[in-house]
């Protein structure tokens, strides 16, 4: 591995739309399919950009094209950036804090990035070093930052008290505006790193009461235009608000506890499922026999004819017997101005101006489990990029990509994967 660099340069250019789909194997390896977007719905195969890794190398982050990797090691866990552009992979540092923590984030500015953890810590332990803090029993806000200017870790405990822990869902954590936005037990925790200010604001859906009701099945945070925005779904549709700023708050949703002078969320869009599936019924029809799924011995023989035969296998699936939790919101394109979506099997864009849903790419997700496939958006801007498409896929052609690919499960390109 390289040693940490201070400094990645980004050349200004053409807007493009990208999505890196991290699929897990059956065998506990991984590949990393990223997909170029037309459109919202044309989809090419960035070869190029695409790799395949022996060990599951999970995805903490991502950043304007920098992906925060963690690999498991002796001493916990090992971090490593990888720049999907420069094919470069940067081993950090070994953190200092070794027990488990609730959040990592990434901060990259299109030069220089910063890792942050994030970790409970007992009111004694902060009491014990910092006189202006309470002994109250709640716990505590405690960071381990590194800095690739710096090529070290280092401390940070602002005096923020964390919310009681809450069911919590795997939100990739999002950098916009000089800050980092993590979802913490229905709060959105936000981070000024320069400034170094933290603060909690409450989430719109947040309810001290957890039913099925106010339950969320998924969430995601993306910035447009300046704003933060709040994405999710729960028992009834989709709804996304945006983070105000300043004085101007909208209107606060019907939770007793909500104070309104407080209140600093609108909201922006909300579509209920019912009227989601009357305007694409083709979509969810198809997803009864959309899935492709090969054996479980078949994607472990590593033969370059792995794919050659599949079989299929529908899902039992009706529009009658549709589950809130089989929608999960995952991103958003700047770019396109569509929201992504993922159903079982399938990674949709959704266009909030005209409601239509468009798919992107199947993957097989046995035993109904389609959070095997978790996508990053990563909307880039390059001058002089060439696009490298794969040959079975065209701009001209409304096609899908399906996953895992089979040339991607016989490719042992070690010097692209981090290991």
């Amino acid at each position: 591995m390289e040693r940490p660099s201070s400094s990645i340069c980004r050349v200004s250019g053409d807007h493009h739309a990208g999505l890196l789909c991290h699929y897990l194997l059956q065998n506990g390896s991984a590949q990393y399919v990223f997909l170029d977007i037309y459109e919202g719905c044309y989809v090419g195969v960035n070869q190029y950009r695409s790799f395949h890794a022996e060990m599951n190398a999970h995805i903490c982050a991502s950043c304007n094209g920098l992906i925060l990797i963690t690999l498991p090691s002796a001493n916990g866990l090992s971090y490593h950036t990888y720049d999907l552009f420069a094919k470069q992979c940067v081993s950090l540092p070994q953190p200092q804090i070794t027990r488990r923590s609730i959040g990592t984030a990434l901060a990259f500015d299109g030069q220089c990035y910063q890792v942050v953890r994030v970790f409970r810590v007992e009111a004694k332990s902060v009491t014990a070093n910092n006189p202006l803090a309470s002994s109250e029993e709640d716990d505590w806000l405690e960071m381990e930052i590194f800095s690739s200017e710096t090529g070290m870790w280092s401390h940070y405990c602002p005096l923020i008290r964390l919310p009681p822990e809450l069911p919590k869902l795997s939100t990739a954590p999002l950098f916009a505006n000089g800050a980092i936005h993590w979802e913490v037990g229905g709060y959105l925790l936000m981070c000024n790193l320069s400034q170094r200010n933290c603060k909690l604001i409450r989430l719109p859906n947040h309810s001290p009461n957890w039913t099925w009701h106010t339950m969320t099945f998924g969430q995601c945070l993306w910035e447009s235009e300046g704003l933060v925005h709040y994405c999710y779904s729960n028992i009834e549709g989709i709804h996304t608000w945006a983070l105000l700023k300043g004085q101007d708050h909208g209107s606060c949703p019907d939770y007793s506890s909500c104070d309104i002078a407080s209140f600093e969320w609108t909201l922006v869009l909300s579509i209920k499922h019912e009227t989601l599936i009357s305007r694409n019924p083709d979509v969810f029809r198809r997803l009864e026999s959309l899935v492709h799924t090969v054996k479980h011995e078949t994607l472990l023989s590593h033969r370059a004819d792995a794919f050659t035969k599949l079989e299929q296998n529908r899902y039992y699936f009706s529009l009658l017997n549709w589950k809130p939790y089989f929608i999960s919101p995952c991103g958003y394109s700047s770019v396109l101005k569509v929201i992504y979506l993922r159903l079982p099997g399938v990674i949709v864009s959704y266009d909030p101006s005209t409601q239509i849903l468009s798919e992107i790419c199947t993957f097989e997700c046995p035993n109904l489990d389609f959070h095997c496939c978790s996508v990053f958006v990563v909307d880039y801007h390059l001058q002089g990029e060439s696009r490298m498409e794969d040959a079975g896929s065209s701009r001209g052609k409304k096609e899908l990509v399906h996953l895992p690919l089979a040339d991607m499960i016989v490719q042992k390109n070690s010097s692209e994967s981090c290991k």
